[in-house]
């Protein structure tokens, strides 16, 4: 994946960086990672000794990207960057966000009706569609430094969405293909996570 991203930002002919971090992973990401970075001048890792699961992980590369425009695409290879010259083309039409949303989630239909649901309650109590809220997103990186979240489950990507929508930030959409996961296991679907992310989204509608 590092590889054909390197390829695609090439081709786009724009400066870039590649930020890898790794979540104190207990196999040999460690060190793949290293090399990695070893063999581009443009890439640089972050190291967790203690793994800090995804919000704080999304919010430390958040913070550390210096570029104009910033995607963060997991490591498990489900988003293909080949998305970003058809992303790039929805800036150039005046987005300031633009959502990669999956055609087709690669997920246990558990997973899909808990995914369904929560985007449809997003536009049920707030009136906008986020269409995939946990999808990658291509965001300009102002509005990361404009608009800090207090929820720290799923639905943080949520609240800085609304929270940029409301402010005039445009919102846009691709719609893309969603890759099998090859390794590794998901634990996005644990029930505390669920309920965590179902409260915040509740909670913040009274202040929104």
């Amino acid at each position: 994946m590092f590889q054909q991203t390197t390829q695609v930002l090439e081709s786009l002919g724009s400066d870039y960086e590649i930020i890898i971090c790794d979540d104190a992973s207990l196999d040999g990401t460690k060190q793949i990672i290293k090399e990695l970075v070893a063999s581009s001048p443009k890439a640089k890792a972050i190291f967790h000794e203690h793994n800090r699961g995804i919000f704080f992980t999304f919010e430390e590369l958040y913070q550390a990207a210096s570029k104009e425009w910033v995607i963060l695409f997991p490591g498990d290879g489900q988003w293909s960057p080949t998305l970003l010259p058809e992303a790039f083309r929805q800036v150039e039409a005046g987005f300031d966000v633009v959502i990669a949303a999956r055609q087709q989630k690669q997920y246990t239909w558990f997973r899909k009706i808990n995914s369904w649901f929560f985007n449809q309650l997003v536009i049920w109590l707030y009136g906008v569609n986020l269409y995939d809220i946990g999808a990658v997103k291509l965001v300009r990186r102002q509005m990361i430094k404009d608009f800090s979240v207090d929820t720290q489950s799923a639905f943080s990507e949520a609240e800085r969405l609304l929270k940029a929508h409301k402010a005039g930030y445009k919102i846009g959409v691709i719609w893309v293909g969603h890759i099998p996961r090859q390794q590794g296991k998901a634990r996005g679907a644990r029930l505390s996570y669920i309920v965590q992310a179902f409260k915040d989204l509740i909670l913040f509608r009274l202040r929104y």
